[in-house]
C-alpha cells in the first residue's frame, strides 16, 4: 500500500508541476497583455493631448503674429507721415 501511494504522489506531484508551469507561462502571458494594452491606450491618449495642445499653441502663436503685423502696420504709418513732416520743414 505504501508503494502505491508512493507512486500516486509521484505521479500527482509531476502533474501538479506541468499544471503549474502551464498555469504560470498563461498568466504570465495574460497579465503582459494587458498591460500591453493598457501602455497603448495609455500612449495614444498622451499622443492626442500632445496634439490638441501644439496645436492650441500654433493657432495662438499665429493669431498674434496676426496682431503684432497689424500693429506694426499701424505703427508704420505715424513714422512715414513724421519723416515727410520733419522732411518739409
Amino acid at each position: 500500500m505504501g508503494k502505491i501511494s508512493t507512486l500516486l504522489d509521484k505521479r500527482l506531484n509531476n502533474y501538479l508541476s506541468d499544471f503549474v508551469k502551464s498555469f504560470r507561462k498563461a498568466l504570465k502571458n495574460d497579465v503582459k497583455n494587458l498591460v500591453q494594452a493598457e501602455m497603448d491606450s495609455v500612449v495614444q491618449q498622451l499622443k492626442y493631448d500632445f496634439t490638441v495642445t501644439t496645436n492650441f499653441i500654433r493657432d495662438e502663436q499665429s493669431s498674434l503674429k496676426q496682431e503684432i503685423e497689424k500693429k506694426e502696420s499701424h505703427n508704420k504709418t505715424p513714422r512715414i507721415w513724421n519723416s515727410s513732416i520733419s522732411k518739409g520743414d
